[in-house]
């Protein structure tokens, strides 16, 4: 029988190229940005690879796919990768086409962590550009009426949803790290048992 977890992937196995190829581009975006002072790197279970890893996320490293440390491989921030889809296919699609979704299990995931305030998502659309969301403002804003709860109608997952104006441009999550670095370490290093 196969697991849910690896049902999952092995649905959306054709976009794997994509979704890796998104993953390296955050990827070196932020090494190019912040080096030396930041340095990216891929935690997520499978992140940039394009193997089936048959089991679901372990602990808080697998969790996401890219974890930003500092100068001294202390954890600083993580990025959820997510970028374009049949999103027409929503169950609450009501001609918004340009809706931007983050799924309700990472939100989940970073509650469980408690590590909400050091989770954001960035959307790469097919032409490159990219928009950044705080899981911690989505977290106290489900309730909006711009966030609408909906479900991809292929698998009946839930998804967090959006307009595109509710995601900021880069420059704003460049300077929420250079704000709040020192904050978001002490929380990940709490939630991952390591020095801050």
């Amino acid at each position: 029988m196969t697991s849910r977890p690896t049902f999952f992937k092995l649905r959306y196995r054709d976009q794997w190229p994509v979704s890796n190829a998104r993953e390296l581009y955050v990827l070196g975006l932020l090494n190019t940005v912040f080096y030396p002072r930041y340095r990216a790197v891929l935690t997520g279970l499978g992140a940039g690879s394009s193997e089936l890893i048959p089991r679901s996320y372990q602990d808080l490293l697998e969790a996401f796919d890219i974890l930003v440390v500092d100068e001294l491989d202390r954890p600083v921030v993580f990025i959820e990768v997510t970028g374009t889809r049949e999103y027409k296919r929503l169950s609450c699609q009501d001609g918004e086409s340009h809706l931007k979704c983050v799924g309700s299990w990472k939100l989940r995931k970073a509650r469980k962590y408690r590590v909400l305030f050091s989770v954001w998502s960035v959307f790469i659309t097919p032409s490159g550009r990219d928009r950044w969301l705080h899981y911690d403002w989505l977290a106290r804003n489900l309730e909006a009426p711009y966030v609408k709860t909906c479900k991809l109608v292929e698998d009946e997952r839930e998804v967090y949803c959006t307009p595109p104006d509710r995601w900021v441009r880069r420059e704003s999550f460049f300077n929420w790290l250079r704000t709040y670095a020192a904050v978001s370490r002490s929380i990940l290093s709490k939630a991952l048992g390591v020095r801050a």
